[in-house]
């Protein structure tokens, strides 16, 4: 499924698990992006690795290129910076974390277009 600004992927499994939400181009992105009740991304403010790192912590240092954190990676532009640029987001399950629904489970995606 895919939308603009929100791509979401299942593999093909028995178990049609959601194993991939992806914001593929925050800085054209009509969306708000939230963090809790703090705006990360929205028309009039953009995500930097800065503002990331103040909202949820520290990471292991890596590439200048991503953030990565458990579940969540944010892919940069810039020159490893803290105003850096967020362009994409993605949030996957950790490695060995993905399983099937149970029939009661359920899933809200609020995707917010203004």
């Amino acid at each position: 499924m895919s939308l603009p600004s929100l791509q979401l992927y299942f593999p093909s499994s028995p178990h049609q698990a959601l194993a991939l939400i992806s914001l593929p181009d925050i800085p054209k992105s009509s969306q708000t992006l939230s963090y809790e009740s703090t705006v990360l991304a929205s028309r009039s403010t953009s995500l930097t690795r800065g503002q990331v790192g103040k909202v949820l912590g520290p990471t292991y240092a890596g590439s200048t290129a991503k953030l990565a954190y458990p579940g969540i990676t944010f892919d940069l532009e810039g020159s490893g910076g803290r105003d850096d640029i967020v362009r994409k987001v993605s949030v996957m399950p950790r490695s060995g974390d993905v399983k099937p629904l149970s029939p009661v489970a359920s899933c809200v995606i609020n995707v917010s277009f203004t």
